[in-house]
């Protein structure tokens, strides 16, 4: 799917049009982001349409899309986040200040879309500002079937068994979901991802501090 019809599909219009890059500093600061697995998730599966869940300020959402436009695909990037930051961000004062609060209101979501503007990756990434369960119910009812997910948004137990078993459940035959911070310093998310993994019947594959669920293709 090219990134113009989803963001037609999504928006209606072109988020990107009269947006000045320039009033926002080059910040493109991550975790883990340009991972091989998300690498090797991309070349194998080619996929049409990526969904990422938790975003903060780009780096793997740039990352994937920069590997589908080497790859010569005519793909997109979903990239949803209410852009307003995790339990996690709101309790460490750095991290509260990496928001860019702006009277109080955090100025992550613009920081993101000039990031991917400096970048020139427009036609391969769309943002959704938006909870991961509300994004999850619109892109059931719009049927948008993903072939790749990633998973990095928040990190409790609760958040990240729902955020999988939506997902998953969005994904396309043959697919995979990628999820980040499968580490010993994260270990709800490793109770959730192998919990989910058992449940299903599912082979959970661990990849330096990522983990990856392949869908069957049946």
């Amino acid at each position: 799917m090219q990134a113009s019809e989803l963001m037609t599909k999504l928006h209606g219009i072109d988020i990107y049009a009269g947006f000045d890059a320039t009033q926002y500093p080059d910040d493109i600061q991550g975790w883990n982001s340009e991972h091989p697995l998300l690498q090797e998730a991309i070349r194998v599966i080619r996929p049409g349409l990526v969904i990422e869940v938790g975003v903060w300020k780009g780096a793997s959402t740039i990352f994937m899309a920069e590997q589908l436009r080497t790859a010569g695909l005519e793909s997109a990037v979903l990239a949803i986040d209410t852009f307003l930051g995790s339990i996690t961000h709101l309790m460490r004062p750095e991290s509260r200040t990496a928001l860019a609060p702006h009277h109080g209101w955090p100025q992550l979501y613009f920081l993101f879309v000039a990031n991917v503007l400096r970048r020139k990756l427009q036609d391969y990434v769309v943002p959704l500002a938006q909870t991961a369960d509300t994004a999850f119910q619109l892109l059931r009812q719009m049927d948008l079937r993903p072939q790749l997910v990633h998973i990095d948004a928040a990190h409790d137990h609760e958040s990240v068994a729902r955020d999988l078993s939506n997902y998953y459940s969005l994904l396309a035959p043959g697919g995979a979901l990628v999820g980040d911070d499968f580490t010993t310093s994260w270990p709800e998310v490793v109770w959730a991802a192998t919990e989910f993994a058992h449940r299903n019947h599912l082979t959970l594959q661990q990849h330096s501090g990522k983990f990856l669920l392949q869908k069957p293709n049946a």
